[in-house]
């Protein structure tokens, strides 16, 4: 069946009497040229735009440190960039890996997406996502709007998420309990099948978000 996108405009104006929100939603992807997912296989649709495969993205990963950016080297320049000066701590120095690592629990989701070094990822038909990373920290969001626009709602203080696909990248938004705010985009290296995680991470304390790049190898990968 064909869509008539010149019929979009006109749905969105009046969508309780035309059709359902989320036909409307639907629609102005698909004529915006914008991936949609589909449940059954986790590939997306879009007009003129080839399936895309994002079952790719689960799996047991660990990182390559000789490939990632250095997240303490980060933090620091972030905090130069905004005039101070990070020392650090007792006990550390600027060779100790993890030494900015640890503060106030409202800050956790800063420490273990920044710096866990094992993490599963799980999910539905790159629609829903189950992000484990060592320590048992656990994140979930969804491409669904109904889904994220649930927990959005739901009040309480916590860290939350939610993701779009760009193409065969997945982006994902979050507001950590601190009020701070990160992004974080999910990529496959062609080449290696490797796991890209470029992010930008600004607790709510920071004038400055702190920028980095992880790169992640499949477990059973040599």
């Amino acid at each position: 069946m064909a869509l008539n996108c010149s019929r979009v405009q006109e749905y969105r104006m009046f969508p309780i009497f035309r059709a359902s929100a989320v036909t409307v939603v639907w629609a102005s992807m698909l004529c915006a040229g914008i991936p949609v997912a589909n449940a059954q296989d986790g590939s997306t649709t879009s007009v003129g735009a080839p399936v895309v495969d994002h079952s790719r993205f689960y799996g047991v990963w660990t990182i390559d440190l000789e490939r990632s950016d250095d997240i303490d080297r980060a933090i620091e320049r972030a905090v130069a960039d905004a005039g101070g000066d990070l020392r650090p701590p007792p006990g550390t120095n600027r060779r100790t890996r993890g030494r900015y690592r640890g503060g106030p629990e409202d800050e956790l989701f800063y420490d273990f997406v920044s710096y866990g070094e094992n993490l599963t990822i799980t999910g539905e038909g790159g629609v829903s996502f189950r992000i484990v990373y060592d320590g048992g920290f656990l994140r979930e969001f969804s491409t669904d709007e109904f889904t994220r626009s649930q927990s959005a709602s739901s009040g309480a203080k916590q860290d939350f998420s939610f993701a779009y696909w760009d193409g065969d990248r997945l982006l994902v938004e979050s507001r950590p309990r601190d009020y701070g705010r990160a992004m974080e985009t999910f990529s496959i290296e062609p080449d290696t099948g490797a796991l890209i995680v470029e992010m930008s991470m600004q607790p709510a304390k920071f004038l400055v978000p702190v920028e980095a790049t992880l790169i992640y190898k499949r477990s059973n990968a040599p």
